[in-house]
């Protein structure tokens, strides 16, 4: 499970985030 902390975003969070934006979502889903 991934937990999004906006006040203290960790390495991995931060990777999945950029991931995520990065990615459309249908290649996501």
């Amino acid at each position: 499970t991934v937990t999004f902390k906006p006040h203290a975003p960790t390495q991995n969070s931060v990777a999945v985030l950029m991931a995520y934006m990065n990615k459309p979502i249908v290649q996501i889903s």
